[in-house]
């Protein structure tokens, strides 16, 4: 008699299961088809790294403090400076993202708001060259370009040519 009850269990059980699926199988998609159509990221995602020009200036804001790489904890910072006081600037900036836990430490301490994270859906590559960015990367697209390309991510749409990553990571 118990052997007879097990079976019956076991069917209920797999009808159940099965009754699951079927509701599951109409229900709308929820998934995204990335790559083929963009992903709309949240305006808090943490993926890329920029440093920020200063308009007035002509320059990149980055005066070589060193209080990002002080505050790192991973010790992602490679930073050179020239010059003193007020002229002083980077001379070069070299970040290995291999260890960057994008805590978002460097850019809550920077005192000129000289770096900042923006998204980037893919910052994984399997070329580990690609993966240390340094100031010409970080610095390679103009401001508008910059903002314009954050704005364009975050809402979900495509790049134009003219605002692709300096670096096309893969």
């Amino acid at each position: 008699m118990r052997v007879i009850a097990d079976i019956v269990l076991g069917l209920v059980s797999i009808l159940k299961g099965m009754w699951v699926t079927l509701v599951n199988f109409f229900r709308p998609k929820v998934t995204e088809l990335y790559p083929r159509q963009p992903v709309k990221l949240s305006p808090r995602w943490r993926g890329g790294f920029v440093l920020w020009w200063d308009k007035e200036r002509q320059r990149l804001k980055c005066t070589a403090c060193l209080t990002c790489a002080r505050s790192c904890p991973a010790g992602v910072f490679r930073i050179t400076g020239k010059g003193t006081g007020k002229d002083r600037q980077a001379r070069t900036f070299d970040m290995n993202l291999n260890i960057c836990m994008f805590c978002r430490i460097c850019e809550e301490v920077c005192p000129f708001d000289a770096i900042a994270m923006q998204p980037e859906i893919r910052p994984a590559t399997y070329d580990p060259n690609e993966i240390p960015r340094n100031i010409r990367d970080l610095a390679e697209k103009a401001p508008e370009e910059q903002q314009a390309a954050w704005e364009e991510v975050v809402s979900g749409k495509s790049l134009p040519a003219s605002v692709q990553p300096a670096v096309e990571l893969s």
